[in-house]
């Protein structure tokens, strides 16, 4: 039998990580997890057993959100799991109980792990990992540049379940209601948000605004257990929401502001979700606001629904401490939530940022330049970068240009030692990591180089980024656009040009889906060719925001039910998720999400694998 996942619902085998797939819910009979939704499907079997210990399942009250959420799961395309416990009840029951037992025990094994009954372990958090890759692996004579690629890589969520639950969050939900979002998109919304709520654990708290005109408070933080005077409050709130007149954005966004910063009890950690379909219809300057929102430490995830949001707006408010997220269809609602709420629920690292220089050891280099798409600073030879918050296994790449003295005979060159300094979110406590400068070797310049492929992904990534940041500026009719892409694309060959030792007079045409070089590995071409997709879909402002805010973040922040991986067509797409998905999804749709030339992004998100495999 084919070894199952570490982290598994084992009814529907999907990822178990409460980032991407909550509520989950320990029945009480052999200790093993699952989503909520599916154990409330096997509850309704005949034969309601678990399917790990084959004992039937204690009486366990079920909040009536989850039969809502098991309805909206089906209505996406994700009722397959109501087959699957189906089919698993009856093959478990026409195996013999040996067979059973072995099953039984593998799955646990792979779920579980060695159990230490003795207690929970202390809460622990592991440094971020920094790697360096340096696009040559040695430095030829007479050398006057090197280019590194630095890499931080956060650590993943403790293995202790009760640890990441312990981190409590106030989060805050401002929702359009203006007449556009009227009939089916306000029926996704409030459903979106009983399951939000119903996700939450009892130390997660939920504040509720919603605007048109105006905006208006509709629930006081609540904490949200199955049961509580707090869940049937917040429902009650969500079940009375109605479509009003008007889009006052700029409103919604500083009640939020206001309401965190009223809070007599705090939770460590706060976020706001904004979620409109339209332009803000008064005249509103954000200065003011942003300013705010960036001194108080609020991170605002925005949603634009259609294509008549205010992108670039939302895209301004959610900075680059947040994500935009462009959702053109209401069936999306819930899971481009879920998969935030997710992400903020496995925050790792707060305020975390990073210094480089040149150790006074080192001889002959210089730091010459960052190439980075977050915010930093360059003084005296010392570069500081902001991350803002990361998620468990995010990673954040940036481009490091050096300048060596070629006069100086030297054996070796040391280069850039980095400092990292962070708030560990599980203990709040502020923690500073040394990590060694890393030295190349000095060949002779007759040496024959290969340019690392690890370095060149996520320096196309910055040129596709920096090219679409020139298209906001120079692109204002369809003919504009037409020299953009023509630009764009002769950088995209520049880069090849460089990187690969191609030469100058080499004749591309990366429009061509066939197309390939020698000296390029045909996986790169793949990952080539996805950047050229990418930035063929900026004529739409909310795509191209979309684009642009993945490329800055690197997380995935668009949603679509109906765009398929696969490739070879003319509607085919890479943006929103891991250029390894591609490989592993070869066939059949993905539900949310297009696929992107990201490369290496959020651990938070590998349930995606686990789809790709059904």
């Amino acid at each position: 039998m084919m070894a199952l996942p570490a982290e598994i619902c084992c009814v529907c085998h999907e990822s178990l990580d409460p980032r991407g797939r909550v509520p989950l819910i320990n029945p009480g009979c052999c200790g093993n997890q699952m989503h909520l939704g599916c154990f409330e499907q096997c509850r309704r079997l005949a034969d309601p057993r678990c399917p790990l210990c084959r004992e039937l399942f204690p009486v366990v009250q079920v909040p009536v959100q989850v039969e809502e959420q098991v309805e909206a799961e089906r209505s996406i395309g994700l009722g397959r799991r109501l087959t699957q416990v189906r089919s698993n009840n009856n093959n478990n029951n026409n195996n013999n109980n040996s067979s059973l037992l072995d099953l039984s025990r593998q799955i646990d094994d792979a779920l579980l792990g060695d159990r230490d009954d003795s207690g929970p372990a202390a809460s622990e958090v592991t440094e971020p990992l920094i790697t360096w890759t340096p696009a040559f692996d040695s430095v030829k004579k007479g050398s006057t540049d090197v280019t590194a690629l630095l890499s931080l890589k956060a650590a993943a969520s403790p293995s202790n379940p009760s640890d990441v639950s312990a981190v409590g969050v106030d989060l805050v939900v401002v929702v359009d209601v203006s007449a556009s979002m009227g009939g089916r998109p306000l029926r996704a919304v409030k459903q979106t948000l009983r399951y939000i709520a119903s996700c939450l654990n009892q130390n997660d708290r939920i504040c509720i605004i919603q605007f048109s005109r105006f905006a208006q408070q509709l629930t006081k933080f609540r904490v949200c257990t199955p049961g509580s005077d707090g869940l049937v409050a917040v429902t009650r709130a969500i079940d009375g929401m109605e479509k009003l007149g008007g889009t006052n954005i700029l409103s919604g966004c500083d009640y939020a502001l206001r309401v965190l910063e009223r809070r007599e009890e705090k939770n460590d950690s706060c976020a706001v979700l904004l979620l409109t379909d339209g332009q803000d219809n008064s005249v509103q300057n954000y200065s003011g606001f942003l300013r705010e929102a960036e001194e108080l430490n609020v991170p605002f995830y925005t949603y634009g629904f259609r294509e008549s949001h205010d992108s670039a707006l939302l895209s301004r408010i959610s900075g680059k401490r947040a994500t935009f997220t462009y959702i053109p269809h209401p069936n999306v609602f819930q899971d481009a939530f879920a998969g935030t709420l997710g992400g903020i629920k496995s925050t790792i690292y707060k305020d975390l940022s990073l210094k480089i220089s040149i150790p006074d050891s080192s001889e002959g280099v210089q730091l010459a330049s960052i190439g980075c798409s977050h915010n930093y600073t360059f003084e005296d030879g010392v570069a500081t970068i902001s991350f803002g918050n990361l998620f468990a296994e995010e990673q954040r790449d940036v481009i490091v240009k050096f300048t060596i003295n070629p006069g100086l005979d030297m054996q070796s060159y040391t280069f850039a030692e980095v400092s990292c300094s962070y708030i560990d979110a599980l203990t709040s406590q502020a923690i500073s990591k040394a990590y060694p400068a890393f030295s190349l070797p000095v060949v002779e310049s007759t040496i024959t180089q290969s340019y690392n492929p690890l370095v060149v992904r996520p320096l196309l990534r910055l040129v596709a980024l920096r090219q679409i940041e020139q298209c906001r500026v120079t692109v204002v009719s369809p003919e504009d656009m037409s020299f953009w892409m023509d630009d764009a694309i002769k950088a995209i060959e520049k880069t090849l040009i460089d990187c690969y030792n191609l030469s100058p007079t080499t004749q591309f045409n990366l429009y061509d889906p066939a197309m390939k070089l020698n000296g390029i590995p045909e996986e790169e071409w793949v990952f080539v060719k996805a950047i050229v997709t990418d930035l063929g879909q900026c004529g739409p402002q909310a795509t191209m925001t979309a684009i642009e805010s993945t490329y800055t973040t690197q997380r995935s922040t668009y949603a679509d039910p109906n765009l398929n991986v696969v490739g070879g067509g003319d509607d085919e797409s890479y943006f929103a998720l891991d250029l390894d998905f591609v490989r592993g999804a070869s066939s059949g749709p993905r539900r949310q999400g297009t696929t992107t030339a990201l490369g290496s992004i959020s651990g938070w998100q590998n349930r995606a694998s686990s789809i790709a495999q059904t």
